[in-house]
């Protein structure tokens, strides 16, 4: 496993770009300016099933990644553009099995030209109007290096009730729930770590993750309430710079900000 990524919410560049529709039309309801916000289950739609999300910023910004959280884009391959002379970096959308929202990622760190002042996402086929709840515009990736000794628990919530008959009735919440846990161990993710937790004043500021970077998904998220650990095995080296080398066991537990809203 190459190892999970996020993005600090000082990275997320969504606030300094104008969203719109380029192809389609804004739900009155349900306006563009929702996926701006880091509440993905409050979303923006479109007017058709067929839309291209677009960003404007007031020059060129160069990006690392995208990420769409919350969308009803199941199945399809979904282009992203720029007016930067960037290719066309088409993504298949991950088919869940419970038919609840997919979130999904573009890793631009090896591509070229992804520096520009216009990006579009273009969704052509979604089974409703196309819709988003969130979008975070990467201005660049950091790399925890969790390589093993992490885990991906996924829940299902029900309602159940029982009756006086003895018999557990048992109601589906259209939810789901997703929670990462991992320990980065060495001494040079110490002060990322921290940045981290500090930036997203510990469980308040949800951020970017995507759990392995050669995979389909990424997540909303944010800490549990559980406190900083920073265990201090071994450590060699100066404290302020970057020569530092050793063990210090961070463990840390991620809570998945939208539970899956049903929008199918």
């Amino acid at each position: 496993m190459p190892g999970p990524l996020h993005c600090l919410p000082s990275r997320n560049k969504t606030p300094s770009a104008t969203l719109s529709w380029s192809v389609s039309s804004a739900d009155p309801l349900y306006p563009i300016a929702n996926a701006a916000t880091l509440e993905s289950d409050v979303v923006a739609k479109a007017q058709a099933t067929t839309a291209t999300l677009r960003a404007t910023f007031g020059g060129a910004q160069a990006l690392e990644g995208v990420i769409a959280i919350n969308t009803n884009w199941p199945g399809l391959t979904v282009p992203l553009t720029n007016n930067g002379g960037m290719v066309s970096q088409g993504r298949v959308v991950p088919s869940p099995e419970d038919d609840l929202q997919v979130n999904v990622f573009w890793d631009l760190r090896e591509v070229a030209s992804a520096s520009a002042a216009q990006w579009e996402i273009a969704v052509s086929g979604a089974p409703g109007n196309v819709t988003i709840g969130t979008l975070i515009l990467v201005e660049s990736w950091e790399a925890l290096k969790i390589k093993w000794g992490y885990g991906i628990r996924e829940t299902h919530p029900v309602i159940t009730k029982v009756t006086s008959h003895k018999k557990k009735l048992r109601y589906r919440i259209p939810v789901r729930y997703r929670a990462f846990t991992g320990t980065p161990f060495w001494a040079e993710d110490r002060a990322l770590m921290r940045t981290l937790r500090r930036e997203t004043h510990g469980p308040f500021t949800p951020f970017g993750f995507v759990p392995d970077e050669e995979d389909l998904e990424a997540f909303l998220v944010q800490f549990s309430e559980k406190d900083a650990e920073e265990t201090y095995e071994f450590v060699s080296g100066r404290f302020d710079d970057t020569t530092e080398q050793g063990n210090v066991p961070m463990p840390i537990e991620l809570e998945e900000v939208s539970g899956g809203v049903s929008l199918l």
